[in-house]
């Protein structure tokens, strides 16, 4: 199998403030360079690019996991409650922190696909806890299927070297 190959041209949006790769589908391939619509943009490292696909891939993952979480249990449930479920469900392979977790929930609830509620605690102040909505299970079922898809595509395009790849650089 050949050796795993990088575009010559990686790049970023000079006007992305948040220092993150905008969609593939939103730069123009010419030749060898690529452009972002405005025209601006820098190169990126493949360390700068493997660390900006990573963050993409996990973001995507954990919020469909979150999601999951909170659809698959039998009533409301907690922060804490979703960050433990995510951890002891993959064997502690995925342990996702408080300022990770609460701009997903938050990103969820503002899409629709979560909603919340404050309920008193007997450990202090009142907590949120959150739910799923009609639109939150639909958007999981379609976020399964295409994670499905895509690991399939994988498997089929590596074969036997899938899941795992000794790439010599």
């Amino acid at each position: 199998m050949a050796g795993l190959c990088f575009p010559g041209s990686l790049v970023r949006s000079r006007s992305d403030t948040y220092g993150s790769m905008l969609p593939p589908s939103k730069f123009i391939l010419d030749g060898t360079s690529i452009y972002s619509p405005s025209n601006r943009v820098t190169r990126m490292t493949k360390d700068e690019y493997i660390d900006v696909m990573g963050t993409k891939m996990k973001g995507g993952i954990f919020s469909m996991l979150t999601l999951y979480i909170i659809t698959s249990s039998s009533k409301p449930i907690h922060g804490y409650a979703i960050t433990k479920g995510l951890e002891e469900g993959t064997g502690g392979r995925i342990y996702i922190q408080a300022g990770t977790l609460y701009p997903i929930l938050k990103n969820l609830e503002n899409h629709g696909l979560v909603r919340h509620k404050m309920v008193d605690s007997t450990e202090g102040p009142q907590r949120k806890v959150y739910t799923t909505t009609a639109a939150g299970k639909k958007a999981l079922a379609e976020g399964m299927g295409l994670l499905g898809d895509l690991l399939s595509g994988v498997q089929m395009t590596m074969g036997d070297d899938w899941p795992v790849l000794n790439v010599h650089v």
